[in-house]
């Protein structure tokens, strides 16, 4: 029984310094620009940090998910130039909720993840625009919705299978501990 509850700490373990890595390194290369693209006249990099985070919710469980939810976001919030609190606010919402409701039962299906992805996603936008309206009334809605936020969720949901495999081959199922 010791031996089971060593080696359940030591995946553990494992799993939060692999993803901890994994993040960081996703953040820099969100953050250098070195994934940009350009669609008319708007320039958008893929939110690495968010499927990464999305993903590690769903699969490392509640407890470890929620803190890996704060950290992602606060790292966008730091990373970025807007108000802090912001992007750890919608990541807490948009993602909070589904992996609240689901668990890793779900991950060995794709097509349900990727369409609660894709949920997912138009919430975090739709979060993070209404924050800017009240935050700064500068921001026209429909023109963000319309031209950002949906090529933002067409760019994301283009980069999400490769995280998925990523996720799924190199973090191992979480086993809660009661």
């Amino acid at each position: 029984m010791f031996m089971l509850w060593l080696l359940i700490i030591q995946m553990r373990n494992r799993n939060i310094v692999l993803s901890g890595f994994i993040l960081i390194i996703l953040l820099v290369l969100q953050s250098s620009g070195f994934l940009t693209f350009q669609i008319y006249d708007i320039f958008l990099t893929p939110n690495l940090v968010f499927i990464f985070v999305f993903l590690l919710a769903i699969r490392l469980g509640q407890r470890l998910g929620f803190i890996f939810i704060i950290l992602g976001g606060f790292f966008i919030d730091v990373s970025s130039s807007g108000y802090l609190g912001i992007y750890t606010l919608s990541f807490f919402i948009s993602i909070g909720i589904f992996s609240f409701v689901f668990n890793d039962l779900i991950y060995k299906k794709i097509f349900i993840v990727y369409l609660f992805f894709f949920l997912s996603m138009i919430a975090y936008n739709i979060i993070l625009m209404i924050s800017f309206i009240f935050v700064s009334n500068l921001i026209n809605s429909l023109y963000y919705f319309k031209n950002i936020s949906l090529v933002e969720i067409l760019i994301n949901t283009a980069f999400f299978p490769v995280l998925y495999f990523l996720v799924k081959v190199l973090i191992q199922p979480q086993i809660e501990i009661v």
